[in-house]
């Protein structure tokens, strides 16, 4: 398992909050040795509840997708990938905002 991989499991795993987490769409990449964001969710009983589309995520889409049930934001570091056209995404600045407003952790892998 790819060092990445393996510390986004640990981390999950290790979490006694961790219940769902949220996380772009457009950031389910695959890490490490052909492991999958859902995939690691899946190993460590995190529910993933996706927000927004493939290549537009947007603030206020994670905003109204945060539950009672909601643990953790979860944003995804892709710069070995570049989208071009019609995308936006969610900062991590306006993420830790979101979550700090509902009380959550903010995670960036």
């Amino acid at each position: 398992m790819d060092n990445n991989a393996a510390a986004v499991l640990l981390g999950l795993n290790t979490s006694p909050k961790v219940r769902e987490v949220i996380v772009s769409r457009g950031e389910l990449i695959e890490i490490g040795g052909a492991f999958r964001i859902p995939e690691i969710m899946v190993k460590s009983g995190a529910i993933l509840k996706e927000v927004g589309s493939t290549n537009r995520t947007h603030a206020r889409t994670t905003k109204t997708t945060i539950q009672d049930q909601t643990a953790l934001l979860l944003k995804v570091a892709y710069e070995q990938l570049q989208s071009s056209g019609f995308t936006s995404e969610v900062t991590l600045e306006e993420l830790v905002a979101i979550g700090k407003q509902h009380n959550l952790r903010s995670w960036k892998i």
